[in-house]
């Protein structure tokens, strides 16, 4: 499961880069707003950000828990490989002794 959780590790850091980067640039909205200057078109951008942040963050979500469904997937795959290894040498260890 370390493989799932380097996985997640980029994806988690690409978030808070991206949720740090929007603080900043919502911070840099407000104060432009105080100024005065643009006001009406940084509101609409401030809006269309926060609409864009909700989508990423759904789309993040959405990545995070398909991971962690494929890294389910990986876990039993490998589970159930090692088993037929397992066996595998079960019958060549009986053969061998056999002949």
């Amino acid at each position: 499961m370390t493989e799932a959780a380097n996985m997640q590790s980029p994806i988690e850091a690409a978030s808070r880069r991206l949720s740090r980067a929007l603080d900043m640039l919502e911070s840099a909205i407000v104060h432009r707003l105080a100024s005065g200057e643009e006001a009406e078109k940084l509101r609409g951008d401030l809006q269309t950000l926060a609409g864009d942040r909700s989508r990423l963050a759904q789309e993040l979500d959405a990545a995070l828990a398909a991971n962690s469904a494929l890294a389910a997937a990986r876990d039993e795959v490998e589970t159930r490989i090692d088993q037929a290894l397992v066996a595998i040498r079960e019958v060549i260890g009986a053969e061998a002794e056999g002949a």
